[in-house]
């Protein structure tokens, strides 16, 4: 660890050198003081690694399998946090029959405590409003920032980990729970916290990851982050693609929402720190030469963060360049690991849906599908 010194100088000068050596120090922690944080399988019956349906009947809990520091302190903050939430939603409306296609749609989407308009956007790409090609091709969603309300969420406890409640100004906010109901997708809802302190079961809200899919959902995981600020585990699922040449793809998609700044015992300009912990220990979990597709709020404020520095590490980034927030801000990527034959494009779409994020959409087909259709194009003869 880098040792830094700070002698006390006076005047406005002095103030200003003493702004400068602190950000000094944050950025030097933010690459330099990692504190590399091992993840192991965690075995343990906690109350939000429960799985039930959409109804809340119990499921399987063994169909979601968790990694988590193994640190007991780590452990013991997580577990904190853990208590306030509700269990793991899975709903599978769609039969496993096999659907054929050349190409899969993957949309990654921080939607704002269900501010954003999933239905309507899923109903441009099914239309083919957004990508050529896109209405019969299956799709994954990967949201950010979804929410489920009701009975599941259990009431407050005194002296428990609650942060305050994110409420956007939206005519109307759905669940995730109501969105895959209303589109008919196959669900895996894993809730990171609690939304508010609200009492009522009416009031009751615990926000987090939703994955979606036309596609059946296999292999689930929950990889628990190391904990800086708020919870923030990660959501993991694979899918099965075959197209109807025969050939066979098996993606492993990962949700995930890294933290957007430090809590107290850290200076605010430590949080590529926090970042970096959670990414390297994400990374360091995801290692193998599986096929992926990742997208999330990763909440970088810079282009090369130690965290996107990890992540490029493993995977290939993949985005049309623009900003996905306000400010210029590009805090939402997608990175991909493909085989030979595979390839993916990736775009930010041109409009938020009532977010305050934009969606990005993955594009992940067969080259010879892309080289079939360039030579589908008809070129208009020169005048």
């Amino acid at each position: 660890m880098t040792r830094i010194v700070v002698q006390r100088p006076t005047g406005a000068a002095g103030l200003v050198r003493v702004s400068q050596l602190l950000l000094a120090a944050a950025l030097v922690c933010a690459g330099g003081c990692s504190h590399h944080v091992r993840v192991a399988p965690d075995l343990r019956v906690r109350p939000c690694g429960i799985v039930v349906d959409p109804a809340g009947a119990l499921l399987d809990r063994s169909r979601v399998s968790w990694l988590s520091p193994d640190d007991v302190e780590e452990r013991a903050k997580l577990d904190a946090w853990c208590s306030t939430v509700g269990p793991v939603v899975m709903s599978e409306p769609r039969s496993p029959s096999a659907i054929l296609a050349d190409r899969l749609l993957v949309v990654g989407w921080n939607v704002h405590v269900g501010a954003g308009d999933v239905v309507r956007l899923v109903d441009d790409l099914r239309a083919g409003r957004i990508a050529q090609d896109a209405a019969r091709a299956p799709i994954v969603l990967l949201l950010q920032e979804s929410f489920r309300s009701g009975e599941q969420v259990p009431a407050p406890v005194a002296g428990t980990p609650v942060p305050h409640r994110l409420a956007p100004h939206a005519a109307s906010r759905r669940s995730a729970l109501e969105i895959a109901a209303a589109l008919q997708l196959n669900l895996y809802y894993l809730p990171t916290m609690r939304n508010g302190r609200g009492d009522a079961p009416e009031e009751r809200e615990d926000r987090g990851l939703a994955i979606m899919s036309s596609l059946p959902l296999e292999v689930l995981q929950a990889i628990e982050l190391p904990f800086e600020r708020q919870r923030r585990p990660t959501a993991v699922a694979t899918v099965r693609l075959t197209t109807p040449s025969g050939e066979k793809l098996s993606l492993r998609v990962v949700n995930v929402h890294l933290e957007s700044r430090s809590g107290a015992r850290r200076l605010w300009m430590a949080s590529p720190h926090a970042r970096n912990r959670q990414a390297e220990a994400l990374v360091a979990s995801l290692r193998s030469d599986g096929p992926t597709v990742l997208a999330g709020d990763l909440n970088t404020w810079a282009n090369r963060e130690p965290a996107l520095e990890h992540l490029r590490r493993e995977f290939t980034p993949c985005t049309d360049g623009r900003s996905t927030f306000s400010g210029g801000l590009r805090l939402d990527w997608a990175f991909t690991r493909l085989p030979d034959g595979w390839t993916a494009t990736c775009r930010r779409l041109d409009q938020k849906y009532g977010s305050d994020h934009y969606p990005i959409i993955a594009v992940v087909e067969t080259t010879s599908n892309l080289r079939r259709q360039a030579s589908s194009v008809v070129r208009r003869p020169k005048l």
